[in-house]
């Protein structure tokens, strides 16, 4: 009978949570990582294991040693799930901090997704205007990858309709649906602005009137 390394097991375990064999992916890794438990990456796909079936708790002590074991050019890569998680569980203030940390890092600052997740944390705790700043940052970035571009004007569209600047929202989610035509909540964006120029108008003369009496 022939045993596999605990490296091939380790593989195994990767690959079983790339095909989202969640639950093979806990067996396996767990045993890895009770031979390697400094191993970084094996941590952190283990806690994505783990959300994935519902253990947030085994999620978080997983993102803990992945924070721990992780080089240091790639702690920001742990942060950002670590954020995930805590945006997932409700807690936007502490996910906002697990965020902050990980775009102050040099190895994600060229990239435009993790503003983009940032921002869209930031306006769960209603800070439109911050969030503003980032999406404008993550837009202007020049990304070979524009797979998130949509997303990124998408949500700078909501960062704009929460600070009612309607026109600017406008334009954002017009530039997110010439990107993706198909995006359904870019639509529902975009519904949600019909008629602003009308009621903006009726309420300014209802206004003139009242000030009148």
């Amino acid at each position: 009978m022939t045993f596999l390394s605990i490296s091939d097991v380790r593989k195994k375990g990767i690959a079983a949570e790339d095909e989202d064999r969640h639950v093979a992916a806990v067996i396996l890794l767990e045993q890895c990582l009770r031979a390697d438990f400094l191993d970084g990456y094996g941590w952190l796909v283990l806690a994505d294991a783990y959300k994935a079936i519902g253990r947030y708790a085994d999620c978080a002590s997983a993102l803990d040693a992945a924070l721990e074991h992780a080089p240091a050019s790639e702690r920001w890569i742990v942060q950002i799930r670590y954020a995930m998680w805590a945006t997932e569980r409700g807690k936007f203030a502490m996910a906002e901090q697990y965020f902050k940390t990980a775009c102050e890092d040099g190895g994600s600052r060229s990239l435009r997704w993790p503003l983009t997740l940032r921002a869209a944390n930031l306006m769960r705790l209603e800070c439109f205007e911050r969030a503003e700043e980032l999406l404008r940052q993550a837009v202007a970035i020049d990304d070979d990858d524009d797979d998130d571009l949509d997303e990124a004007f998408h949500n700078l569209g909501l960062a704009l309709i929460g600070q009612g600047k309607y026109d600017a929202a406008k334009e954002a989610l017009s530039r997110a649906i010439e990107i993706d035509p198909e995006s359904k909540p870019t639509q529902l964006a975009l519904r949600c602005l019909d008629g602003v120029a009308e009621a903006t108008t009726l309420a300014a003369e209802v206004r003139l009137r009242s000030s009148r009496e």
